[in-house]
């Protein structure tokens, strides 16, 4: 025999009969709302059943159908002794085309791959590839610098499982890239352009590298790691287009690290466009680093770097007690060295007619700080 609700709340004393009634009043504001959707992703999977049917098509016209084509893998590619993808069962209901093609992309009997990924690292961390055209290796592309260099890394790379935090590493140990960029007049005879890396090369930093630097030698970078892309107000004026994106509204997330900027054609920040931002419309297979007058005024004058240097200049007050300590400490931290003598002089008459926010501004605005060297 059941309980009834009645009965179950004539044997409640009062204090339950009004808890039960706050519990009741909080579930129906659940009834009352539509629950989000979970979150989606966007993603490719083979349609089950037979493939279909794939044809030349007669001037481009879908009506004008001829021959059938079977799938295959580029004649052009493909060497006297071709690459064998890996024996990987294709999943049930799926045509085993994308991963047979997948795996003949990443056989280790297809060196081209290979190739083309460590030379793309190899250009990130030396500023050009081994192959100076990084998205051409045909006919038309440019033939490598260290043709031997190439194959090595690439073998390594196969041997390695692909793990390409290993060839980071391989590179970076490397005597190549722990040269001087100071070059002898010899080498600048022979090599003007450093194709032989007979030196390193100075590089200035991307823009995006730029913007977290400021953040962190002032103490206000954001941690945080992961989310939604943020928008930050300087780029609000660049929105066009029917979808708006509005402004995050949380200030605390506008000092989180670059990456984290939300991407889209025409939503540009000003001030990464200063410093060789790509256009993303095209594609861009590596940034072009160029020294120009709005870099300068981008780095006088911009909000960031005003918001970076107040804050930096209000930290090391605090930490000092004299104009020397003071001077000492900035450049320790903007520099990440002691400053010269005759620094240490310039900057003392500097700050005697000068804020200390205005010495950190100059200190951003040095070639030391914004260049590899």
């Amino acid at each position: 025999m059941g309980v009834s609700a009645a009965e179950i709340e004539k044997a409640m004393t009062v204090e339950d009969r009004t808890e039960s009634a706050e519990i009741q009043k909080r579930l129906k504001a659940f009834d009352s709302k539509k629950p989000a959707p979970p979150p989606l992703a966007m993603g490719l999977t083979d349609k089950p059943g037979a493939a279909p049917e794939t044809h030349i098509l007669e001037r481009g016209e879908l009506s004008q159908k001829a021959a059938e084509v079977q799938p295959g893998f580029p004649a052009v590619l493909i060497s006297t002794k071709k690459p064998t993808p890996a024996a990987i069962e294709p999943a049930v209901g799926s045509t085993g085309r994308r991963l047979a093609l997948a795996s003949w992309i990443a056989s280790p009997e297809n060196p081209l791959t290979a190739r083309v990924i460590v030379n793309r690292l190899w250009q990130y961390h030396f500023g050009r590839g081994i192959v100076g055209t990084a998205s051409d290796f045909g006919v038309r592309g440019e033939r490598p610098t260290h043709p031997e260099l190439l194959d090595f890394l690439a073998t390594e790379l196969i041997a390695g499982g692909w793990k390409l935090k290993r060839l980071h590493k391989l590179m970076l140990m490397s005597e190549a890239y722990q040269q001087s960029t100071a070059a002898s007049p010899e080498a600048l005879a022979k090599d003007p352009e450093n194709r032989l890396l007979s030196h390193a090369n100075r590089a200035r930093l991307e823009g995006e590298a730029v913007r977290d630097t400021l953040l962190m030698v002032s103490g206000r970078l954001n941690p945080k790691a992961g989310g939604p892309g943020i928008v930050l107000p300087a780029a609000s004026g660049a929105i066009g287009g029917s979808r708006a994106v509005p402004v995050t509204a949380d200030t605390k997330e506008y000092t989180r690290r670059s990456v984290y900027l939300f991407a889209r054609r025409n939503l540009r920040l000003p001030f990464l466009e200063a410093f060789d931002l790509p256009d993303s419309n095209l594609s861009c297979s590596r940034r072009e680093r160029s020294t120009t007058s709005p870099q300068a005024l981008a780095l006088l004058n911009a909000a960031d770097v005003t918001a970076a240097a107040t804050a930096l200049a209000e930290k090391v007050a605090k930490e000092s007690k004299s104009d020397t300590e003071r001077i000492e400490r900035t450049f320790k931290i903007v520099l990440g060295r002691s400053p010269t003598v005759k620094e240490q002089e310039r900057a003392q008459a500097f700050l005697r007619e000068s804020p200390l926010n205005e010495l950190c501004r100059a200190l951003f605005n040095t070639n030391e700080f914004v260049y590899l060297d």
